[in-house]
This record gives C-alpha cells, structure tokens and sequence, in this order.
C-alpha cells in the first residue's frame, strides 16, 4: 500500500514527538492551505483512506504526491480534493493525468506493455520487474562495505529515530557501519541513549568532536570511516528503506563517479513558512530525473554551470568514495554551520569533486525526508544562510586559482541576467506572496559571502591537528585517516602564497592573451570589415606615435624658432591636403569598387590623384601667398623662396600619400596603408638627423626632411598598388570625363567632411576667444587625449564606406557588424578612461588633471552617440543620400560651436564637451527618427505591394476602439468588403463594449476582443493611466504578435496606434 507520512510516528519510528508551542504557527494565514506528504508506489494498490492531520484531526484538502513505479520515483505532483478529502479514485486520477507518459516510459524500459489507465488497484505486477532485480542481484554480489557518518549538534532524539531508520535498510547488515559524531557531547548524554536503544548493534559508533562545526564533525567522521564508500546524512531526516541501496548503486553508473547524491523531499507542509521554503526552491532541487554531471559531456543547462551549484543535490544526503575524498582535501573547516559562512560545505566537496575531472550522480531513487523550519524566523536564518554559503563557496574556488576565476567572470554576465529573469528556475515557482524580505535576505547573504569567508580563514589560523582516537580504529587505518584540515589555501609564508598568486594570474592571463590573439587574427582573416578597421586605426596610431617621437628628437636637437616654424609649416601643409582631399578620398572609396580591371579601373584612379594633386598645389600655393600677410611672423616665408616652395610642394605630397590610403581601403587592402604609414614612420627620423652630419640645422631643412619621408612613402605606396590585382597603368585618355562626372560626389563628400572636421579644429579657438590661453591649455589636453576614442568609430566607418561600396546590398549588416565592432574597442577604453583619467591627465601636470578631468569624462561619453552618427553617415554615404549626411555632419557642427559659445563663460572649459555631448545627442536623435521613418515608409510601401499583388491568407487586425454602435453598423459593410477581397484571411477586431452591438450581426469577423482600455471611473489622472497602461498590456497579451495588416480607423488614439505597431509584424505592418 502506499504511504503518507507527516512526523516520524507515522512511518512506525520511535518518538518525534512535536512540542505543543509549535503545533499552531503564527504563520498559518487563512489562504495558506496545509498539504499531506504522500508517497504513492503505483505498482501496489493505492491507498484507500484519506490523509488526516494528526495535529488538528482534520482531512486534508491538498497534497504534495511523490510517486514511485517499482521503487523509482516517477515525479512530484500537486492534488486539491474536491469533496472532504482526497478519495482513491482523485489519487490515480490525477497521477494518470500529469504522469502518465512517465508512466508508461518507465514500463517500456522494464519490457513491459503499456497501459491507458491508472485504477484504483494500481499497476501490479506478476513477476519481478528488472529495475527490482537488478536491486537485489547488486545487493547478493557486490555490496561493498560502506560507512554512515551523522554530524549532530544536540539533537539526540531525531539522531536516534535516523539511526533506526538507516538499520531499517534493506542493504547487507554486515556491510555498513554508522558512525555518529556528536558535535556539542557536554550538553546531552547521546553516548548514553545510543547505547541503550542499540545495545545488540556493533555497526553504529559513537565519536565526539569538540570543535564547533559541520566540517569538523564530518572530516572526523571521514577519519573514522573504514567503508570505500562514506555517506553523509543530517541528524534531523528519515531515510527510505532502500536509500542507503540506491545511494552505494549509484557508483556503478559510470567508472569516474566519485559523488552521489539523493532526493530529499519535505517530511510536512503546515505551515506557510514552510510553503514559502517550497518556493524557494525545498529540497527536492532536481525532481526526479536521475542525472550525470562533470566537466565533459554531461553539462547542466544553466549558464553558470559548474559553478551552479543548486543543481548537483544537497548535503544531506550526499556519498563519496572515501579515498578521492580524501585526495581532494575533506571538507573545507572554513564552511559550514557555526562558521561566519553558515553553510556551504557540502556543495563545495561536490564542485571540488567536478572541478577535479571526476563525475556525480544524482540518484532520485535515494529519498530522504527533512523537516522544513516551521517558524519565519527560523526560514529567515535559513534563506540567508544559503547565500552567504553560496557565494563563499564559490569565492574559495576562485580566490589563488586564475583559470577558474576567469571561466567564472566570462559567464557571470549571461548567468545573472538568466537568475534575475522570471523564467528562471529558482524563481518560477515563486508565488505572488512570496515574501520579499525573503529575496532582501537571499541577495544580503549573496553579498557577504566572500567576507564571511576571510573571517572564517581568519579564525582558523591556530587549529590543532585532528586526532582519532586510536582504541576506536586499528593502527594501519587510524595512520591512513588523517584529513587534511587546510582546503583552499596553500601552505607556507605569505609572501610565498602571494608570488604564487600572482604567477598563476600572470600565466593565466598569457594562456588568455594567446588564445584572444589566434581567435583575431583567424577573425582577421575572414571578416575584411574588422581587417580594415584595425588596419585603420593602426595606420592612425602609428602616425601620430611616430609623430610625436620626430618631435621630441627635433625639439632636442634643434633651437627653439626652427622647431616653431617647421611645426607650423608642417601644419600648414597637412592643413592644405586634408582640405583639397575632404570629398575625394570618400568618392574614391565609393567609386573605385565598382571600376572593372584594367584600364576603368586606371582612368577613375590617375583621376582621382590627378584632382587631389592639383587641388592641394592650388590651396598650398594661395597659403604660401596669404600666409606672411595674415601673420606677419611667418614673413620669412615670402622673404626666402625655399619655404613657400617646401609649403607649395609638400600639400601635393601629402595629399597623394592620403588618396593612396584611400585606394588601399576602397580595395578592402588596409593593410597596404598601415605598410605605407610605417615607411613614412621609419624615414621621417634618419631624415630628420642627416643634416646634423651636415652642420646645417634649420626650420627648412625639417620641413625637407618631412616632404622627403613623405615622398618615400609615396613610392612605397605605388609600388604596393600591384600587390591588389587591379593591373594599373598610367591611363590618360577620358581623364576629364572621368572628373567631370565625379564633380557632385566630391562637392557633397567635402561638405559632410566639412562638417565632420569644423568643430575638431575650431573648438580651441573658441575657448580662447571665450576664455584664455592657460585655459584652452587644460581643454586641448583632455581634447587630445578624448580624440583617440574619436579616432575609433571613424576609422570603423571608413572601413563600412568601403565594404558597402563593394557589397551595397550588405550595408545594414555591416552597419551592425561595425557597432559591435566600435562598442568592443571602446568600452574596455571608455573604462580606462573613467578609472585612471586623473592619472592620464596628471602625466601633463596635476593642474590638468584638476581642470580637465570632468572635461574628459564628458568626452568620453560623447564617443558613444559619436559612433552611431559616423556610422549612419557611412551608410548614408553608400546610398548616394549625401544630402542628409551633409546636413546632418554641418547641424551637429552648428550645435556643438553654437553651445560652446553660450556656454563656455557660463561653466567654463566644461561647457564646450556639454555643447560637444549635447550636438553628438542630438546627432543621434536625428538618426533614430530617420531610421524610423525610413522603416515606416518601407512598411507601407511593401503593404500596399502586397496588397495590389493578392496576396491571401493574411493575418488582419481591425482596431476600432472608443466607438459607438451606429458608428460602428457604418463601418461593418467595409469590414465585409476587405471579407470579400480576402475571402482566406483571418480577422481580427479589438473594439469597446458599445460598439459590439453594432458588429454582433457581422458574421465575417473570426475573432472579435474586446477593449476596456478607456477608463469611466472618477479616478484620478495618474490612476487613470496606470489602470490605461496595465489594460494595454493584458489586450498585447491577449492578441498576440504577427499581424500583416493592422487597420486603425481616424478616431483611435495613442495607445490604439502604439497597439498597431507592438502586435503588428514589423516587416508587414
């Protein structure tokens, strides 16, 4: 017969008699409903009598079933009594509804039929099932001799009535032994009661530990044991009578199995403390599906896995074989109850156990029944202590060992969004009054775990080694059973462990390195998007690195005028090529792609440089004429002729060293431009001291030396133009035709770069105009140190420009690729920056630092809708819409000079990053709104294609809501109409209740919900929309998504719109 057991009387054990005080707890509110335990073997009649509580005397209205076939659990489930009790026929009812198919499964894999229908006489059968056979043929042959240990702490009547249940086993007497350990032996006479209740049992022990603690009773118990296998069990549970069997079965599922572990399920559920304790996830963690976990293919699906530790079972029944437990340590005296930790100890064995290579078991055949607190505030104690073991737990398995701190932090992201989202198991069956002081305690727990930990470690510094005793043991085994009592922290001096530590992360960090660096460069490889933008900023980054070593060299090598006036020419040259090359280096990159091989291809690219050449020999020759006449400082360039013809041939150079960067990039060969740039880089220097061998030093022999690395690079870069397979040769003819017809694609490139690069160089001037010098100094710092992480989504845009120019129909994708791409770069930096930028900064001075930090902080923040705009304007730039880019590059522009001008005497250097940040914000709305009209205009024009094209069996949602009844008899001819023009498509109204009167006659309608969403009551007007906001949110849920055609008529509103666009299909809206 099956059984239901609530208190250790029922089960026929001796006296767990319940104190009076807590027969009745202040927790057990009228809507909380007590529930029977029961456990039901369907392979035996079922029980023919309701459950009643001993307690109250009354008969149960629900119960928790824990359901066996042939002594094997089958499932947990749920059952409320529709009369005065649970009768026999609701029994088999119910567990035929909810586990019928593991009913059935569990008989075909003992090769017997399958059946349609559970009675009330169960599902006997005639002979011995396998699974029964195999239990007892394992127990005849193989048993091996196994130890019980049992830590208690003053609980001398529940230890005895688990003792009694243990020997109740149906495993072999003579090959097991049960060893309890008392924790607290001057405080009760358990020594004394073991003795008298088991005067003819030689099989049970009794040791005592005087140390506080789980972990030291159970290492002392391990000590003790003589069993292959140690099996560990809490000193309030009741065991099954075949627990102990299926416990030691367990190891022969697999060679590597070193930990088994068993269901436990709740012995009562009276009060609500106790329900909320089931919600929170009980005892029976894993239900009853049996499962193998380790480190290779049997993983559990959580996103923490191994370090999920919920999933491998509890300490109160947990099994080891005693020698790998020995192996890896015992159990850690730093967890555990009576430490700061209050738990924790279990579950780090079983990761230990996982981490080592080994497998574990979980084995629902093993039940064991514990009695859940019944009072809150034993609850509360508990719930927080689960956390605080938790997190301590994991923090001894990461603290001195890199790799797993390492795994764990890489899947520490995934797995807090997977344990704070409602569809997560530990909160799916929570209910709605489900404390949250009980969620407030778990998170606290969370939290304090690693410091309980280092205060655990701190006590135990001075812990006498652990002695057994050696009457109890022979002298060969008490020799072999010391535990070793430090578990996670190496031995030896401080400073050894420290430079352990740091080893260890170094080399981690390595192994990290080298694994990160194959992964990129097999990325770089494939994806020339990332190739070129890395390429790119390369390029950037070794320029100006290369740059500003030729400086420091000139400035030590060279008087103080010549280094002033060569930097200044020099700028003015770079000045002339970056105007003259604004649109044609974009044009290029759009154009070339599209050029086929050979003579096209050589026309558009001598072209192209021929424009670049002769616009920037224009610009360099007007700036050598205007320049000694806008500042008279610069008269000896007219007063000697060398320095305005180093001005007006150096734009040239420069401007055709920029457009064959530009070819390389359009040719998807970024590569060849960072060669290009480190051939520039390495002559600039030697150049740069030749003429000290020469005794000569002056600004023009600078300037020549830059024009000559520059012209070297220039070579260099031609000579790699046949490295791209394009077959260049010096094509002249159809030349002008050439630039004539790429007129208006520069002119609307040089506008959008105009806009891009104004604010960029205008900005310094501001703040000195606004403010002073010694300001600008501060601000132009932190400018320059903000600029590298404007350099990264421009460089990232340059390469889309160039892969949506060869491939436009993948311009979207590569736009989000090129964003992942931007946020991977910048928000390690971004965190760089906000941490160390007052170091940074105070490299320059720590008046810097004082002034420019906030200022660069600001900066940084604006790199974020930076990105986006530069992004948007590159894909802009691929469709030919150069319109919109321009105006959106000069509006941010406006924006950004316009607010550093109102608000650089208002808050200072500041509020030129504020006016920078609020132009890049307004960028970026400007982005998102044409993004969505863009999507809008798409959606409709596709409709009405599909429209006019037939298409039928569409899914069409009519939304007519506030609406009267006449209004709404006008409109059901029209509904019939788009019935009749598709006669197959499903219709859909969401209208209010008035007008339903006039649509009650309408048979065309398939589906027909209503809507409350306007609110009659005199509310107020917040009330008023949050009852508005709870109703559209229950009719979204109600309708469902996917809609094609969604049809608003003239007089919805807001939230009938807003409903359109959430349920509607967004491609076919």
């Amino acid at each position: 017969m099956g059984q239901w057991f609530g208190k250790g009387e029922e089960m026929g054990l001796p006296g767990l008699p319940v104190p009076a005080e807590k027969r009745h707890s202040v927790l057990q509110a009228p809507e909380f409903e007590p529930a029977a335990i029961l456990q039901i073997e369907i392979g035996r009649p079922l029980p023919n009598e309701a459950p009643v509580s001993k307690e109250t005397g009354r008969t149960y209205r629900r119960a928790l079933v824990l359901v066996l076939l042939h002594m094997r659990p089958l499932g947990v489930i749920e059952l409320w009594a529709e009369g005065d009790g649970i009768t026999t026929d609701q029994l088999a009812c119910g567990i035929w509804e909810q586990l019928g198919p593991q009913i059935n499964a569990h008989l075909r894999e003992d090769g017997l039929p399958p059946v349609s229908l559970l009675g009330p006489a169960g599902l006997p059968s005639t002979s011995n099932p396998p699974c029964l056979a195999g239990r007892e043929s394992f127990l005849l042959a193989s048993a091996p001799l196994v130890s019980v240990v049992i830590p208690t702490y003053n609980r001398p009547r529940q230890v005895v009535a688990l003792v009694h249940s243990i020997l109740a086993s149906d495993y072999p007497p003579s090959r097991y032994e049960v060893i309890v350990v008392d924790n607290a032996p001057a405080r009760n006479d358990l020594a004394g009661r073991i003795a008298e209740q088991f005067p003819d049992r030689s099989q049970v022990h009794y040791v005592h530990e005087y140390r506080a603690g789980s972990s030291h009773a159970r290492n002392r118990g391990l000590a003790c044991a003589r069993g292959d296998i140690v099996v560990f069990a809490d000193d309030d549970e009741l065991v099954d009578e075949h627990w102990l069997t299926e416990m030691v079965r367990g190891f022969n599922a697999s060679e590597d199995v070193v930990c088994v572990t068993g269901l436990i399920i709740p012995m009562e559920a009276e009060t609500r403390a106790q329900g909320w304790f089931e919600q929170f996830g009980g005892y029976c963690k894993q239900q009853c599906a049996r499962r193998l976990f380790n480190l290779t293919d049997h993983r559990a699906p959580t996103p923490l896995y191994p370090y999920s530790l919920g999933v491998f079972g509890s300490g109160g029944s947990m099994a080891f074989r005693r020698s790998t437990l020995l192996e890896i340590g015992g159990f850690d005296l730093a967890l555990g109850p009576a430490t700061p930790t209050l738990g924790g100890e279990d579950v780090d064995a079983m990761l230990r156990v996982i981490l080592a290579g080994y497998s574990l078991l979980y084995e629902p055949a093993a039940i064991v029944r514990h009695p859940p607190y019944r009072e809150y505030g034993q609850l509360k104690r508990q719930i927080q202590g689960y956390g605080t073991g938790l997190t301590a737990c994991l923090f001894k398995n990461m603290v001195g060992k890199p790799r797993p701190l390492l795994d764990f932090m890489r899947k520490l992201p995934r797995a807090l969004l997977f344990a704070f989202s409602s569809r997560s198991p530990h909160h799916a069956g929570k209910q709605a009054g489900y404390p949250k002081e009980l969620t407030w305690l778990e998170l606290r727990g969370l939290v304090y775990g690693p410091l309980a930990y280092l205060r655990s470690r701190r006590r135990l510094a001075h812990i006498t080694p652990l002695h057994v005793p050696a009457e109890y043991r022979e002298p060969e085994v008490a020799a072999a059973s010391v535990v070793k009592e430090s578990v996670g922290w190496s031995s030896g001096s401080q400073i050894s462990r420290w430079v352990s530590y740091v080893g260890n992360v170094l080399g981690e960090l390595y192994r990290s390195a080298r694994l990160a660096g194959s992964r990129l460069g097999t990325r770089l490889h494939t994806d020339s998007l990332l190739r070129n933008s890395v390429y790119v900023m390369a390029s950037s980054a070794l320029t100006a690195g290369s740059g500003y070593l030729y400086w420091i060299i000139a400035a030590h090598i060279y008087p103080e005028h010549d280094v002033g006036l060569a930097s200044a020419l020099i700028g003015t040259m770079m000045l002339c090529a970056t105007l003259a090359n604004l649109g044609i280096g974009p044009s290029l990159i759009q154009v070339l792609p599209r050029r086929q091989n050979g003579a096209a291809w050589s026309v558009t690219l001598n072209a192209v440089f021929l424009t670049g050449m002769v616009s920037s020999l224009f610009i360099g020759s007007i700036a050598a004429v205007v320049l000694p006449f806008v500042a008279p400082r610069f008269v000896e360039v007219s007063n000697h002729g060398g320095y305005a013809l180093v001005l007006i041939a150096g734009a040239p150079m420069l401007a055709l060293a920029a457009l064959l960067d530009s070819t390389f990039t359009a040719e998807r060969a970024a590569g060849n431009m960072l060669t290009r740039t480190m051939a520039f880089a390495l002559l600039r220097v030697p150049l740069l001291v030749t003429p000290i061998l020469l005794g000569r030093m002056d600004a023009l022999l600078i300037c020549v030396s830059w024009i000559l690395a520059a012209l070297g690079s220039v070579i260099t870069g031609v000579l790699l133009i046949s490295r791209l397979g394009r077959t260049y040769r010096l094509v002249w003819r159809g030349i002008l035709a050439q630039v004539r017809s790429m007129l208006s694609l520069v002119a609307g490139h040089q506008f959008i770069s105009l806009g891009a690069l104004a604010p960029v160089y205008l900005m310094p001037v501001l703040v000195v105009a606004r403010q002073s010098f010694a300001q600008n100094a501060y601000f132009y710092t932190s400018w320059q140190v903000g600029s590298l992480f404007f350099m990264v989504s421009p460089s990232v845009a340059t390469a889309l420009l160039a892969e949506g120019s060869n491939t436009p129909g993948s311009v979207l994708r590569k736009a989000r690729s090129s964003l992942v791409i931007i946020a991977a770069l910048l928000c390690p930096a971004m965190l760089v920056a906000f941490l160390g930028g007052h170091l940074i900064l105070s490299t320059f001075g720590p008046k810097y630092s004082l002034h420019g930090y906030t200022l660069l902080t600001v900066l940084v923040l604006s790199a974020i809708p930076d990105a986006i705009t530069n992004v948007y304007v590159s894909v802009l730039r691929v469709r030919k819409r150069l319109v919109w880019a321009a105006l959106l590059n000069i509006g941010m522009a406006a924006i950004a000079l316009a607010g550093a001008w109102i608000l650089l005497p208002h808050m200072g250097i500041i509020g030129a990053g504020w006016a920078w940040l609020i132009a890049q914000t307004a960028g970026t709305l400007a982005v998102l709104g044409h993004i969505a009209v863009a999507r809008r205009r798409y959606h409709i024009d596709e409709r009405r294609h599909m429209w006019a094209a037939g298409a039928d069996r569409l899914r069409i949602l009519l939304i007519v809501d506030p609406c009267s009844a006449g209004e709404a008899m006008r409109l059901a001819p029209y509904v019939s109409m788009i019935r009749r023009q598709r006669p197959h498509s499903h219709i859909t109204l969401v209208t209010n209740e008035d007008a339903l009167a006039g649509f009650d006659r309408l048979l065309d309608i398939d589906r027909v919900v209503k809507s409350n969403i306007y609110v009659d009551r005199p509310y107020t007007r917040v009330r008023v929309r949050m009852c508005q906001a709870l109703r559209w949110l229950g009719l979204v849920r109600q309708l469902g998504f996917g809609y094609d055609l969604v049809i608003t008529f003239y007089w919805s509103g807001f939230l009938q719109h807003t409903l359109a666009y959430t349920v509607g299909n967004r491609r076919r809206i």
